[in-house]
């Protein structure tokens, strides 16, 4: 079921979106960027809602915490996967 309706929008946007899609195609355009954008405030809210829900659980750690872990990686020589006795390596 579709419902008919009238909106206004700027002319430059209104020839834009007929330069690629055609006055035939409006609609199915304004439906899926409609769609689309409803799907990003949906997950805008939900990220929103779930922030901070990690924090004081076993195995959670800060942005901090992660940027030193990376670092640290980063400043090893050594193989971060490999077992300490040098196994798991290709070498």
């Amino acid at each position: 079921m579709t419902t008919r309706t009238t909106i206004s929008l700027p002319d430059s946007l209104m020839s834009d979106i007929d330069r690629l899609v055609g006055p035939r195609g409006r609609s199915g355009f304004l439906a899926r960027a409609a769609r689309n954008e409803l799907k990003r405030e949906r997950l805008r809210a939900a990220l929103s809602e779930a922030r901070g829900v990690m924090v004081g659980t076993p195995g959670w750690r800060s942005g901090e915490e992660i940027v030193r872990f990376v670092d640290g990686l980063r400043a090893d020589d050594r193989d971060p996967w490999a077992d300490d006795d040098g196994a798991g390596t290709d070498e």
